[in-house]
């Protein structure tokens, strides 16, 4: 086995287990926000936060989006046809996983080309995407 090949094989393993990671670590934020949406303080801080927010908002006006909401509603299901994970899309946009991750969540706001490769990536127009 070459040299060459040799490598290529420790990027593939490397690969697979950062995204196996990445799964598991999805797996168990997942069930955290399952486990915190059952607990019944928690239902009552929402409860609570709902209503505040909705004496102080227009009655006809739709309830506002926050940046990860929308950018999870439109980025997660193209993901999922592509069978990608975060990790893959980043890779596939030549980003870092935390650039990708933490645009995903809404916390941070890309530069301009940064946003364009995460597009490109994602195979859509960079105005469709969320900013």
């Amino acid at each position: 086995m070459s040299e060459a090949d040799s490598k290529h094989m420790v990027e593939v393993i490397e690969d697979r287990f950062n995204a196996r990671l990445v799964t598991e670590l999805q797996k168990a934020v997942d069930e955290a926000y399952v486990h915190l949406a059952t607990n019944p303080l928690v239902k009552l801080i929402d409860a609570a936060a709902s209503q505040t927010l909705e004496t102080n908002q227009d009655p006809d006006r739709e309830p506002a989006k926050t940046p990860r909401i929308m950018r999870e509603q439109f980025i997660k299901p193209i993901l999922e046809k592509k069978g990608f994970s975060v990790h893959d899309w980043a890779k596939r946009a030549k980003v870092d996983f935390h650039t990708a991750n933490s645009y995903l969540k809404g916390e941070t706001k890309p530069y301009p080309e940064t946003r364009k490769k995460l597009a490109d990536a994602l195979g859509v127009e960079v105005e469709k995407l969320p900013k």
